[in-house]
């Protein structure tokens, strides 16, 4: 024991355990701050402390008798009975920031009561979108809203039904409110503490405050040295950490912005971060769809009749695909044994934990080793806003894994290494082709055709010494992956057909056109996660530092004495594309190239990639062939700078301020120097240095971490279509209201949607409520569907490409065979043809059984 007591005695007399413990306790409080600041009401708390009478929040009464109301029948002035299904309390002359409305009640409330509270901010006063709801409790004396915003009025509607009856007292504004800045931020500590969030906040944000401790505790040299030479297994610690705590970057806390808002744990919000609405393609389409299998009984069968509310093609089916696939092997095994939540947050990053790990080989084999510059390379694609705006376009990583691990096949010694780097080869081919999406993977693929051969030539003798076993094993590998592409295929043969008979997408070609502008991106993108650029996934790029891998091309082929074909045959297809993007190609070439299956705003992608490569590359030639001089260095990187930072604002407009063009013309003109210029190696590497840093920035803010599925399942309505679907699994349901996204979200809650989005065309209901085929260019396409009740004959309109309106009469509504509709609003429209039977109400949501007369 006394031995014991010596050793920890001596360990805490050293000074960098003395600093280590100092790094632990200063990121505990950091971090726990950080964590209150992550809760929004907290948040303005502790601002309009700081602010002080600037904004400061005035306490205000309304009392029972002095409210001014609307479809109330007030008895004993306190007693209130809503006439009808919309009574109105209105408090005005409020011209104050609110932190809470509280309701105070006389009695009890004998039962539930919805609420929805609107707040006017501006001269449009009371507007439906300015809307918050809530829920009293029955047996309640007192309810208490938060808002945080400042408004001019505030309209309360308590109950939404005509039975709704309650004794009222009053009604406070800002009550117990306390300026004090410590006693603030005691107070919001205490609260926040109470919380799940607040403690998954605090271990993230302690993880990053220790990590950015180490910096300061620990040789940066070493540090970084060990995290790159260990990067596969701090990897796998990392992917094991967010699987454990079932976190993802996936924004499906955007459905409390749509249904139900304020309603269910506290998951219903990011725990770090802000969800993001343009990615309504993952939340809104591919979450409900995977999470309605948790309904199934067979999860993995051929089909799955919760999307669309009619058999559709099941992308989760076991084949032998799935068989041969380990990562998906990985995701079933966490999904049966730990639960949905656990294997979706193991599949959503181990795509970009794999893309950074093979994009870093991938330039390692290019650079021939350069360590700092393909940690750099790897972070210029998985971190640019390309890829983390678009759902992890996977082709970045299947295409470079597979000719990584090509390489690696010849030139790694044993018989272990080239039976996993045969099969590797074979599974991120049949991967990329399973991908399906022609226009990235035809000119990617011809990108990855160039880097094949020249990998070949590179590895030519070697390959001429190969032994009966290797070339056994190269034959097990084609074998493998044609029985992954061909099992694809065949499962997904009835989603082609149909989706390639459509009107979008599968009638496009394009011989390209003026796109490239996209390129220069890369400079804006470095605001869009923290400023409105409108579509962020659309305007995003690569950060390829376009055009300055066509500069070092171009220096390394003047200084070269013998020029490097792949140099050549890479610049060559490089200009193929410009071409593209630019002006397009002719008819044939286009035709014969494949280049009709791309688009010009996707190749342009592609394009980005190719400068990324060509970038890397060409950094790696200079090194070998020589430098420029420093003053010819410095007229072409101001040229360089100048000019990207001229063009990226003439075709992005009034988006970046002056002092950012100055800095990022800065910021390029520092790199681009550092790279081309005869410099010492310290301050070429500082500029790789700023390129990680430049990375960081634009992708670390992109994504939200959020929490398991809770946002969905912890909510009332969730919970209620769950419990029906329990027992009445296969009746049809319908959407109605809030636009495209609550037919969705009934979806993920296991309901038969038929207004759910077609990823292909449900032809057999089109059919019924289209006999004549009228409307077969609206609705024969990938398209969200909304619908609206009419009393006039059947109608359809196409509201964008992927967009549909059904104006759907009430007499058509039983050839549809819905059984269900949950609603966003009060159904009460008169009809001959059928009745609708309330059978749940609450926080702005119905849900009705349909009667058909």
């Amino acid at each position: 024991m006394n031995s014991l007591k010596l050793k920890m005695k001596d360990l805490l007399s050293k000074k960098v355990t003395k600093k280590f413990v100092v790094a632990i306790i200063v990121s505990i409080i950091v971090a726990s701050f950080l964590a209150v600041l992550g809760n929004s009401e907290a948040r303005q708390k502790i601002k309009n402390a700081y602010y002080g009478s600037e904004t400061e929040e005035m306490e205000k009464e309304f009392q029972a008798s002095d409210l001014q109301t609307t479809n109330y029948e007030i008895k004993d002035k306190s007693t209130f009975v809503a006439e009808n299904n919309d009574p109105q309390i209105l408090l005005s002359g409020i011209n104050d920031y609110v932190d809470k409305v509280s309701v105070y009640f006389n009695t009890e409330t004998e039962k539930e009561i919805n609420v929805e509270l609107f707040y006017a901010v501006d001269e449009r006063g009371i507007v439906p979108e300015q809307m918050l709801t809530y829920k009293i409790n029955a047996g309640e004396k007192k309810a208490s809203f938060y808002l945080g915003k400042n408004v001019n009025n505030i309209r309360l509607d308590l109950g939404t039904s005509s039975d709704t009856t309650f004794d009222l007292n009053c009604i406070k504004i800002n009550e117990d409110i306390n300026h004090g800045m410590l006693a603030t931020i005691i107070k919001a500590y205490e609260k926040c503490m109470h919380t799940n969030i607040f403690w998954d906040r605090l271990q993230i944000y302690f993880l990053i405050c220790i990590f950015i401790s180490l910096n300061f505790l620990i040789d940066i040299k070493k540090l970084y040295s060990f995290i790159f030479d260990k990067r596969w297994i701090i990897s796998v610690v990392l992917l094991l950490f967010l699987t454990v705590n079932q976190y993802t970057g996936d924004s499906i806390t955007m459905y409390d912005s749509y249904v139900q808002t304020g309603e269910g744990n506290d998951y219903i919000e990011p725990v770090v971060g802000k969800a993001r609405a343009i990615r309504s393609d993952e939340w809104l389409v591919n979450d409900s769809i995977n999470l309605s299998t948790r309904f199934l009984e067979n999860p993995y069968g051929k089909y799955n009749y919760i999307p669309r509310g009619t058999n559709t093609v099941n992308g989760n089916r076991f084949t032998l695909q799935t068989a041969l696939n380990p990562l998906s092997l990985c995701s079933i095994f966490i999904r049966q044994i730990f639960g949905y939540g656990y294997a979706y947050a193991f599949s959503w990053w181990i795509i970009p934990l794999l893309t950074v790990l093979i994009n870093i080989e991938f330039f390692l084999i290019l650079t021939d080793g350069m360590k700092l510059l393909s940690a750099c390379g790897a972070s210029m694609v998985a971190l640019s806003s390309f890829f983390l705006w678009w759902q992890y376009p996977s082709m970045l990583l299947y295409g470079p894994g597979a000719l990584v691990c090509f390489y690696l096949f010849f030139n790694r010694d044993g018989l272990k290494s080239k039976l996993i780097m045969g099969y590797g080869t074979a599974y991120f081919t049949a991967m990329y082709v399973n991908m399906l999406y022609p226009a990235w993977l035809v000119p990617m693929g011809y990108l990855c055709l160039i880097v094949l051969i020249w990998m070949i030539k590179n590895s030519w003798c070697k390959i001429k010494k190969m032994k009966k076993i290797e070339w056994g094993i190269i034959l097990g590998a084609l074998v493998i992956c044609l029985i992954m592409i061909g099992t694809a295929l065949f499962n997904q043969m009835e989603y082609l057909k149909s989706i390639t008979a459509t009107e979008y997408p599968g009638s496009r070609i394009d011989y390209g056109g003026f796109s490239i502008n996209k390129l220069l991106n890369y400079i804006p993108a470095v605001m869009f996660a923290y400023k409105d650029v409108g579509n962020p996934s659309e305007m995003s790029s690569l950060i390829s530092l376009f055009p300055l891998p066509i500069i070092l091309v171009i220096i390394s082929l003047i200084k070269e004495k013998k020029k490097s074909i792949f140099t050549i045959v890479l610049s060559l297809y490089s200009l193929f594309l410009m071409i593209y993007t630019t002006v397009g190609l002719p008819t044939k070439i286009a035709t014969y190239s494949l280049m009709t299956y791309s688009t010009r705003d996707r190749a342009v992608d592609i394009l980005g990639y190719t400068q990324v490569v060509l970038l890397i590359w060409g950094i790696y030639r200079i090194k070998e062939c020589g430098a420029l001089n420093k003053w010819l260095a410095a007229i072409i990187s101001v040229l360089y700078a100048g000019s990207a930072v001229y063009l990226s604002n003439k075709y992005l407009p009034d988006y970046m301020e002056k002092l950012f063009m100055l800095l990022a013309f800065a910021g390029l003109t520092y790199i681009s120097f550092s790279i081309v210029a005869n410099i010492p190696k310290k301050i070429k590497q500082s500029a790789f240095v700023m390129l990680l840093a430049l990375s960081l920035i634009t992708g670390i803010y992109v994504r939200p971490i959020t929490k398991g599925t809770d946002a969905i399942d912890s909510k009332p309505l969730a919970r209620k279509i769950q419990s029906i679907v329990k027992k009445d699994k296969k009746s049809k349901w319908l959407a109605y209201g809030g636009g495209i996204v609550l037919s969705g979200f009934s979806v993920a809650c296991g309901a038969p949607t038929i207004n759910s989005v077609n990823t292909y065309p449900n032809m057999n209901l089109w059919k019924k409520l289209d006999s004549s085929g009228q409307y077969n260019e609206v609705y024969n396409r990938y398209t969200h569907i909304d619908v609206e009740f009419t009393d006039n004959d059947t109608s359809m309109e196409l509201v964008q490409a992927d967009c549909m309106k059904i104006n759907l009469s009430y007499k058509d509504i039983e050839k549809t065979e819905v059984k269900y509709i949950v609603a966003e609003q009060p159904l009460i429209f008169e009809n001959t043809y059928v009745d609708f039977e309330q059978i749940y109400s609450e926080a702005g949501s119905y849900i009705y059984k349909v009667i058909y007369k």
